[in-house]
């Protein structure tokens, strides 16, 4: 039981099969990371809420308060660029 509390949650992996992961999964996240670098030239702020959440696990109200912002503008934002995102990848 006392195993279980100190678990994150989520699917645990072997070292090695994340390493096949990253591997298979490679060429998304560098399609990825230069979308987001255009992001960044098109709307900086979009790019940022962005990293807030995606890589930096905030919650909308956080980012809102980081970033001095309505929850409301962090939300249509968050939606602006993801569609962004969704184009530049396809």
């Amino acid at each position: 039981k006392a195993r279980l509390k100190r678990s994150a949650p989520g699917e645990r992996l072997p070292l090695d099969g994340l390493a096949e992961l990253f591997e298979e999964h490679v060429e998304d996240m560098v399609a990825l990371d230069a979308a987001l670098e255009r992001l960044a030239k098109f709307d900086a702020r979009a790019a940022e809420i962005i990293d807030l959440s995606f890589f930096g696990g905030r919650a909308d109200d956080e980012i809102a308060a980081i970033l001095e912002l309505s929850k409301r503008t962090v939300e249509r934002d968050r939606a602006v660029a993801r569609a962004w995102l969704r184009r530049e990848l396809a």
